[in-house]
């Protein structure tokens, strides 16, 4: 995801002595760039999975992603926006997180 096939990324997961995975920290835009990928990987590893599932999950991504665009503006938000913005995260959170 980070690499292409003539210019290939150059590092590998951390994983601890246990053959467990530690954690994983990223810039800004690396993070954007797997967050973006998500959905596809996620088609990839949920092949046999339950195509409505993999729908709504794709679908949590898409809609946070746009929550994202916000948070990586770097004007000044408008009333506007600040309001579309939180309607943004009300809906995702509601919709995906709240319990």
């Amino acid at each position: 995801m980070f690499g292409t096939a003539e210019s290939r990324a150059q590092w590998n997961l951390p994983v601890s002595k246990e053959k467990v995975l530690d954690v994983v920290s990223f810039t800004a835009w690396r993070g954007k760039k797997v967050l973006e990928k998500l959905s596809d990987i996620a088609q990839r590893i949920l092949l046999d999975e339950d195509q409505t599932w993999l729908r709504k999950w794709q679908d949590m991504i898409e809609k946070f992603l746009n929550v994202m665009k916000f948070a990586f503006q770097h004007e000044d938000f408008t009333d506007d926006e600040v309001e579309e913005y939180q309607d943004l995260i009300d809906e995702w959170f509601y919709q995906y997180v709240h319990l």
